[in-house]
């Protein structure tokens, strides 16, 4: 018997490659968002759709420009005090000076300080050393010494790549912060105290040179009307000096770029408009990457790859669509790069995926019979089949000789068992009714390991009868129990049916442990949920793959060809007393002895054929499934012998050179079993023609031999007259050598006969 290891069974390892994928790829794309690493292309897309949305046709209502020459920072009073006289005689609701004018009086600030809304801009430089960088502020006019101005920071504006995208709210200096002036203002303005992102986007989406300007000199003159100025909030600055241009922003290209109070100016509107751009947190752009993996690999899975296809072409164009108007009507930004970004690689892997599962599946085709064909010849396993007992049940019924059979089956997670299947007797007959394992008999049985002689075990035992109880132990594990009974007068079978029954005790525990293990595999390898996030699924072989399974399924017809050519009648079967396959001579044999071989069982086909009892012929096939002995018989129907038939069943076992497959485990390693009919005046004749068909052939040869011989002799003497004496010399000796080798092979033949 085979021995079978007691090392721990290794655990079961099922990766879901769809999982770990999709969760890889939205982990490493949302790693390459929070390191800034996709900021460039997003910045990219984001000026494209600034570029492209059209231009609003209202300017602001609350901001005023008053763009100045550069020169005119060097004038005095009568230019300074004279324009904070003129915006507030017009109305002017805030003033804000990006520059402190250099020609002028203490009175000119002490005029901003008492009018209470004048703001001015502090300018904050870099200072670099060796070891680090700080930020310093300029310090403020000698003229504003004992004045209390209103004064806000003026950094330098945020910049990437050459582009000025984002502002600055709030400054560090140290352990203080600063507001923007621009913050400032705008808190000033309505009162209430704001708290944007910092840094945050300006927002340009419509600004083309929206906001509405004035030259300082018109405004001097006072060639204005008040309501371009009443109520508003007046930005002064100067236009940028030689050489340079101004700001390169999302709506103003190279040629034209923006002048820094225009940029101030939008970014002072998006503050009171509550216009910032708003980005997604971390988390939100993950959950996104994860809803969007999850539906990609539920259309995958489902639809198939083109209509995955499909969906990557739309996403492409609905993605951009969706993204532009979040970012007009929301002022809210999409993760666009992410999204598609993620869809990519995940679409990539999936088509890599594919193309290896059908390889696999291609290699699987080739080496692996065809499951068709298989299912055809082969009636289902014991793993496969429902109904399982009544198969045990069966073998056993043609194995032994025993009176009443019942078999109890453990219940899962329970120390208890329940009975399933009972032969010749009913199941109520049982009268232990605890069902606990744990407790005797059973435990006594489980501690032997053997079958035991039990006497209350059922409610009635006949005198004749022995009650034993055999537990269906595998692996440590209690499967069930058996509980039979013998006939006591068959005292010298007594033994051999109780090592018998041992013996397909622990068989039988084997093949109930192997078939859970399978059950429990394959309710794991069908879970919906496991396939999806495996990404499993059944992909069409290639033309060559169906072309070589057909020359498989041709080959196993040749092979059945090969066995109904057999001069043998021969039938197949299983160790559970089923037919499998038996040849073309079997059935014309079993129709001249009016036998149904494919309506009987092994046993009774055994009992119609040799007219032996059925205990009897139940030893003969306990000997042949456990002791593997090959037993001829001879043939008896219906009381008339057959003189010219035998009979011969012989095990047909595993071979050792084929590798096992644990899902089709057979009882007994064995195949099944043989039963052949030797038909004796067929096998006479077949040897009478061998005998008459090598005397032919023989006489044949001789009568060849003889021809050649004269016909060589004559050459040698025409050689010998003409001194050729060396080469005929040769010759003769290779004509003795064929002449021996004929005749030796004569003898044997002979002897052979």
């Amino acid at each position: 018997m085979k021995q079978f290891s007691t090392k721990k069974k290794q655990a079961r390892h099922f990766h879901f490659f769809g999982l770990y994928l999709g969760g890889a790829l939205c982990l490493f794309v949302w790693g390459l968002s929070i390191a800034g690493l996709l900021n460039t292309p997003s910045s990219l897309i984001y000026d494209f759709f600034v570029r492209i949305t059209p231009e609003q046709t209202k300017s602001s209502e609350d901001i005023l420009l008053v763009e100045a020459e550069y020169k005119s920072r060097f004038e005095g009073d009568e230019t300074w005090v004279r324009l904070l006289d003129t915006l507030d005689h017009k109305g002017a609701r805030q003033i804000i000076f990006f520059f402190f004018p250099e020609n002028v009086s203490s009175s000119f600030y002490q005029t901003a300080a008492d009018l209470d809304y004048v703001i001015f801009g502090q300018e904050l430089i870099q200072q670099s050393t060796k070891k680090q960088h700080t930020n310093k502020l300029l310090p403020l006019p000698p003229q504003t010494a004992g004045i209390n101005l209103r004064v806000g920071a003026l950094p330098s504006p945020l910049t990437a790549y050459g582009m000025h995208r984002d502002y600055q709210a709030r400054i560090t200096l140290g352990k203080q912060s600063l507001l923007h002036v621009t913050l400032l203002a705008a808190q000033e303005r309505t009162g209430k105290k704001y708290n944007p992102p910092n840094p945050f986007r300006i927002d340009f989406v419509g600004q083309h040179r929206s906001l509405p300007k004035l030259s300082l000199s018109r405004i001097v003159s006072e060639d204005i009307i008040q309501e371009l100025i009443k109520d508003k909030t007046v930005l002064v600055g100067f236009s940028p000096p030689f050489p340079f241009t101004g700001y390169s922003t999302p709506i103003t290209p190279d040629s034209a770029s923006m002048s820094p109070l225009e940029y101030h100016g939008l970014a002072l509107q998006t503050l009171l408009n509550h216009t910032e751009l708003r980005f997604p947190y971390s988390w939100e752009i993950l959950i996104y990457l994860f809803l969007l993996v999850g539906l990609a690999l539920i259309v995958h899975q489902t639809f198939g790859p083109f209509v995955h296809f499909i969906m990557g072409v739309l996403l492409f164009l609905v993605v951009p669509v969706v993204c532009w108007l979040l970012l007009v009507f929301t002022k809210t930004w999409f993760p666009i790069v992410e999204i598609l970004l993620t869809f990519s690689l995940f679409l990539l892997f999936i088509v890599a995926r594919d193309r290896q599962l059908r390889n696999r599946l291609a290699w699987q085709i080739l080496l692996d019979q065809s499951l068709k064909k298989q299912e055809k010849v082969m009636p289902k396993s014991f793993f496969q089949s429902k109904d399982y007992w009544p198969l045990v049940v069966n073998m056993i019924k043609q194995t032994l000789n025993i009176k009443r059979t019942i078999f109890l089956e453990t219940v899962e997670g329970d120390h208890r068992v329940n009975e399933v299947i009972a032969l010749n007797t009913s199941l109520e007959e049982i009268q232990e009714r605890r069902r606990d394992y744990h407790r005797t008999p059973y435990k006594t049985a489980i501690e032997k390991n053997t079958a035991i002689q039990v006497d209350s075990y059922f409610k009635s035992l006949a005198d004749d009868e022995q009650l034993y109880l055999v537990p269906l132990n595998f692996f440590g594990q209690v499967q069930g129990f058996w509980a039979f009974t013998i006939d006591t007068e068959a005292k010298s079978q007594t033994l051999e049916i109780l090592n018998t029954a041992n013996i397909l005790a622990r068989e039988i525990g084997e093949m109930l442990f192997r078939r859970k293990q399978w059950v429990e595999e394959g309710r794991w390898r069908n879970n919906p949920l496991r396939k999806l996030l495996n990404m499993e699924k059944h992909h069409e072989p290639y033309y060559e793959v169906t072309r070589i399974t057909a020359f498989l399924v041709r080959r196993l017809s040749v092979l059945e060809s090969v066995f109904n050519a057999l001069e043998t009648g021969t039938i197949l079967y299983t160790t559970f007393g089923m037919v499998i396959q038996s040849n073309r001579r079997m059935t014309q044999l079993s129709k001249a002895l009016n036998i149904n071989a494919y309506g009987m069982s092994a046993l009774d086909f055994g009992v119609h054929l040799t007219g032996k009892s059925p205990e009897k012929m139940r030893q003969i096939l306990g000997r042949v499934i456990v002791s593997r002995e090959t037993i001829q018989l001879s043939i008896s129907v219906a009381g008339d012998k057959k003189q010219d038939m035998t009979l011969t069943v012989r095990p047909l076992i595993a071979s050792d050179d084929v590798a096992v497959d644990k899902n089709k485990f057979q009882p007994i390693e064995m195949n099944g079993f043989l039963f052949e009919i030797i038909d004796v005046p067929n096998l006479m004749d077949s040897s009478h023609n061998q005998k008459q068909l090598y005397r032919q052939n023989l006489k044949h040869l001789r009568e060849k031999l003889k021809s050649f011989s004269g016909n060589m002799k004559a050459i040698l003497n025409a050689w010998q007259n003409d001194n050729e004496e060396e080469t005929c010399q040769r010759l003769k000796q290779k004509y003795d050598a064929i002449i021996h080798s004929v005749q030796s092979f004569e003898k044997r033949v002979h002897q052979e006969l």
